[in-house]
């Protein structure tokens, strides 16, 4: 407030002439000064109209109809954004292209290619389906991580911005048209979160808080690097999360993708630690929620 002006100096009054024209359109409307006010704002509001008709229309746009995706295309996206997202070049000729294949293998899954079920690193040990996730497993350092979320990246930005990939066709499309999101998560990134929700001390913080928990890592598609690395969560004793979370996961038939590191030296060895870890009833369900895809290839990390 300016000082020195007291409330009422500061109202804004009504013009006199306004006022007046106000008390004819109410009391007499037939007077002729009413009756062209009456005109003007007609033909204020006519030519008003007219304006707003005669501004550009903005243009809808028409979408080309979508068709299958190349699978060349995302691979070349996936190559070009690999360096962004680990800071090195993608080495298609690593473990004697099994790198390329690991990449081929995982976008005829994404995009439902029948070729997937002709990947040489399919392991029979479960019957490959659609409607299974996937379980990749192999040596630590060669890149089953850089390799997940590189595609993890490409398909966030995809859906935030317009990327472009090609149709069978050749024609471009919006990646985001074909929505292949999946979540990320390392699994010591769920132990911390199961422990930072249970922190809270009241009940209904903490409930509100683990109820966002197990909403982001039980539904929809999701990604868990890393698994049996993980510590048991501290939530007044110990809790083995992630297996109450991948069984959570099989009731609710979320699709579910996971990366172990051998623990030996077969896959046989690894899924014993698996059974070991988390039980006989979730080491049954691995094979109805996983295919299984193993490199066999050895460290790239030098």
């Amino acid at each position: 407030m300016v000082q020195g002006l007291d409330s009422q100096s500061q109202e804004v009054e009504t013009p006199l002439l306004t006022r007046a024209i106000e008390y004819l359109l109410i009391n007499n409307p037939d007077h002729p000064v009413a009756q062209k006010y009456k005109e003007l704002l007609i033909r204020y509001e006519n030519d008003f109209d007219k304006m707003i008709d005669s501004l550009p229309k903005k243009q809808e746009i028409v979408l080309p109809e979508l068709k299958p995706m190349k699978a060349e295309s995302l691979y070349n996206t996936f190559k070009v954004n690999f360096p962004l997202v680990n800071k090195k070049e993608f080495d298609e000729t690593a473990n004697n292209g099994e790198a390329e294949t690991l990449v081929y293998t995982l976008i005829a899954y994404f995009l439902k290619r029948r070729s997937f079920f002709n990947s040489p690193l399919l392991n029979k040990i479960s019957v490959p389906s659609f409607d299974k996730g996937i379980a990749i497993i192999g040596e630590p350092g060669i890149g089953k991580t850089a390799i997940l979320r590189t595609f993890y990246e490409i398909f966030k930005y995809g859906s935030e911005n317009p990327l472009i990939v090609k149709d069978i066709e050749g024609t471009g499309q919006l990646l985001r048209r074909y929505d292949l999101r999946f979540k990320y998560n390392s699994v010591d990134e769920v132990v911390k979160h199961f422990e930072a929700a249970n922190r809270h001390s009241k009940d209904t913080d903490r409930d509100y808080h683990l109820s966002l928990f197990y909403k982001r890592y039980e539904l929809g598609f999701n990604a868990f690097d890393d698994l049996l690395s993980e510590d048991m969560a501290k939530n007044y004793g110990s809790v083995d999360i992630m297996k109450k979370v991948l069984s959570e996961r099989y009731v609710k038939s979320s699709p579910t993708i996971l990366t172990l590191n051998y623990y030996g030296e077969t896959i046989k060895t690894t899924l014993d630690e698996y059974k070991a870890r988390y039980g006989d009833r979730m080491y049954d369900r691995f094979f109805e929620m996983f295919n299984v895809i193993e490199l066999q290839g050895v460290t790239l990390r030098r």
